[in-house]
């Protein structure tokens, strides 16, 4: 019975350390790695890992942990261990606000990382209260979530989620084609709370007269992304043109998404009448 039990024992044990050594191969396997694939990636590994040993340098450590960002490789927690002394020097040299983040997304809680957060913090506190919004504070408590400032950015917060944007937005119902064959109007986004801000995004298409939408591939457009400041207002110029006729009197459409700086979003949806008296119609062939 004891024999038994000790065999038991010892294929347990070959079990699991055969599920170590290969875990990072399953992993790849799962990925739909073929055979010859699969060979070909732990040959990959096996010279890499030894131009890491050969010489350990920050390139070669890097080039390793972004080649092969899977679960866990053979070697990858070696590769990290030789990786952090490397890039701790490197980031303190460079002293930038993006240097610092690059150790602390390899090593939230790396050895060097109090030192790390320590020179990140007055730099990161700075650009975050520069936008001013509950985005951007929570890019610092993401990375800071103890930080000297930490306090001040969630007061800052919880002002900031206890007001709404007030939009509104002012354009024409109908607008008439010109001698040109062009549409042309102005979309005024104001915020009137005098609170805080917003950004705009947005896209939209074409509908014909008979209710038609033309997109996603032929007349589907893009707004570009702008702000607008608190108790302030932008105005967008837009237009259309149709030349022969398929889209007179159909409509203009434009969804919008409006993001305050509160964390607050809301949708709207700008629609245009191009209208054009006594159109003959659309021209033959469309």
């Amino acid at each position: 019975m004891k024999r038994g039990m000790n065999v038991l024992r010892i294929l347990v044990l070959l079990i699991i350390a055969a599920s170590l050594s290969g875990c990072f191969y399953y992993n790849l396997a799962k990925y739909g790695m073929t055979g010859e694939e699969l060979k070909k990636e732990k040959e990959e590994e096996s010279r890499l890992y030894g131009r890491v040993l050969a010489n350990p340098n920050l390139e070669t450590c890097e080039e390793y942990v972004k080649r092969f960002p899977f679960d866990s490789g053979p070697h990858k927690e070696h590769v990290l261990t030789i990786m952090e002394p490397l890039l701790f020097d490197d980031v303190m040299k460079k002293d930038t606000e993006g240097d610092y983040i690059r150790y602390l997304r390899w090593y939230p809680k790396g050895y060097r990382s109090g030192d790390v957060r320590e020179r990140l913090d007055p730099m990161l506190f700075k650009r975050v209260s520069e936008v001013d919004s509950y985005y951007s504070y929570q890019i610092y408590l993401r990375w800071l979530p103890d930080g000297a400032y930490a306090r001040k950015v969630k007061e800052r917060i919880t002002w900031l989620r206890a007001h709404k944007a007030v939009v509104v937005i002012d354009y024409p119902r109908v607008v008439e084609r010109d001698s040109s064959g062009k549409w042309s109007w102005d979309v005024v986004f104001k915020e009137t709370g005098n609170m805080i801000g917003y950004k705009v995004g947005g896209d939209g298409y074409i509908m014909d007269r008979w209710g038609r939408g033309w997109g996603p591939y032929g007349y589907e457009f893009v707004m570009k992304e702008f702000e607008v400041p608190a108790g302030g207002s932008w105005k967008y110029e837009d237009w259309f043109s149709s030349h022969d006729h398929t889209f007179c009197n159909g409509f203009h459409v434009l969804n919008v998404t409006v993001y305050d700086y509160g964390g607050h979003s809301s949708e709207f949806q700008i629609r245009v009448q191009l209208r054009h008296t006594g159109c003959p119609g659309p021209t033959k062939g469309n």
